[in-house]
């Protein structure tokens, strides 16, 4: 039987599934870039397609890098969510690759971060993906996983109506901090013991991105986040930058909240209860980002530069250390992620959107030979979100020129088929 490779993680969530004020975080063009209102003019797209393009962007990034990365986030969105419907995504994806691949798709959820409501609301997004799953056409080809929003009433029976479906089982489970809460919160604890009893897998979201809390939940909850639940004396403000949601989800996407989800002694304190998630099968979506791989090569440079000699006095995993901060004050976002993977026993971790920087590659090389590290790395591009710097031919043209056919096989194929696979819904092939 031919060996089928996997795309760990893509997604084909349409304009219809994006939040009405998505693009309230802009400094300018608030009103202009309503949802609706790009979906129903022509004229408006073709603007935006222009005022986005990379020599516009490039202007901007003099005045403003925020609304520069905005606006590039906005030229992807608008060049594939447009399009019909998922299936039209999921075959322009198809395209790209061999028919023995196959693709994780990612449910978004949206509806919870502070930007009103999409088109169309989340469980019809579902019901559509299900439809699509199954379709002989699909069914071994995509592998949904369903987004877990906790703050939604009954999220738990989606979650288990997903996975336990005979016509078009999910595959995983999807969470994403950054829209306003912490992957240790209370709700979620059933969702985790059916996991691990199951063995499925988790995907998280561990990047800074454009999809995140748009309002001031410091503000909003400052009880639940002015300070860290797991280290009150840890502010989760302690600059004036980060009380900007775009640079508090930061906090909330934190690796080390996985340190707080897994270590049995931490949970158990944070969920009140006896709890023990350490076995929990969890994907650490993006690996941190490239600017997180690119802050480790600065710190292992300098590391016996004084300023940066602090950071030596903390563990990667020590919660007690700076968060947040300049580089030389924190550990990288990489270091913690390793050190999650070698600590605990199904711990994952996927370059997806990361791997479109090639000055990652030769970090990434060195992890998939080391024995410590390699049976945990995944393929994924981030299908389409990484279309606004690179796209999806290119990804693959890189990863063939720059990695071997053995480095291939352990992220495209080995690794993915442990990861997936549960006793609910098992991989074979």
């Amino acid at each position: 039987m031919a060996e089928r490779f996997t795309n760990a993680h893509a997604h084909c969530f349409t304009i219809d599934h994006v939040p009405e004020d998505f693009f309230k975080a802009l400094a300018v063009g608030t009103n202009l870039l309503k949802i609706s209102k790009i979906k129903k003019s022509s004229f408006l797209r073709f603007v935006i397609h222009f005022g986005t393009s990379s020599f516009i962007r490039w202007i901007v990034h003099w005045f403003s890098p925020n609304v520069a990365s905005q606006l590039r986030r906005l030229h992807g969105l608008i060049k594939y969510s447009l399009h019909e419907n998922q299936e039209a995504l999921i075959d322009i994806l198809s395209k790209y690759y061999e028919e023995k691949f196959r693709f994780v798709l990612l449910s978004m959820d949206m509806e919870e971060m502070s930007a009103g409501l999409p088109i169309e609301l989340f469980h019809v997004q579902l019901e559509k993906l299900s439809i699509l799953k199954s379709n002989p056409k699909y069914h071994d080809r995509i592998y949904p996983f369903v987004f877990a929003e906790p703050r939604k009433d009954n999220f738990q029976n989606t979650i288990l109506e997903c996975l336990e479906s005979k016509a078009a089982p999910f595959q995983g489970i999807k969470i994403y901090p950054a829209i306003g809460y912490y992957p240790f919160d209370k709700r979620l604890k059933s969702v985790y013991e059916y996991a691990i009893k199951h063995e499925i897998p988790v995907m998280t979201h561990c990047i800074d991105g454009p999809v995140y809390y748009r309002d001031c939940l410091w503000k909003q909850f400052p009880d639940k986040y002015t300070v860290h639940p797991a280290n009150p004396s840890q502010s989760t403000t302690p600059t004036s930058k980060y009380q900007n949601p775009a640079e508090f989800q930061l906090i909330l996407s934190h690796p080390l909240n996985y340190e707080c989800l897994l270590n049995k002694d931490i949970a158990t304190n944070l969920f009140g209860e006896p709890v023990d998630f350490s076995t929990l099968k969890l994907c650490i979506g993006h690996f941190g980002g490239e600017g997180e791989w690119n802050l480790a090569k600065i710190q292992t440079k300098k590391r016996n530069n004084s300023k940066y000699a602090q950071l030596q006095q903390f563990d990667p995993l020590d919660i007690k250390q700076p968060w947040l901060g300049e580089k030389y004050e924190r550990h990288n976002w990489l270091t913690i992620i390793k050190a999650l993977i070698g600590k605990y026993p199904n711990i994952y971790a996927d370059i997806s959107y990361t791997l479109h920087d090639k000055s990652t590659y030769p970090e990434l090389k060195e992890m998939l030979a080391d024995p410590s590290l390699q049976n945990k790395i995944l393929f994924g591009t981030d299908y389409y979100v990484v279309a606004s710097v690179s796209e999806e031919p290119e990804l693959i043209s890189l990863l063939h020129k720059h990695f071997t056919s053995p480095e291939l096989k352990l992220m495209m194929y080995d690794n993915p088929k442990r990861y997936l696979s549960s006793n609910l819904n098992p991989i074979r092939d």
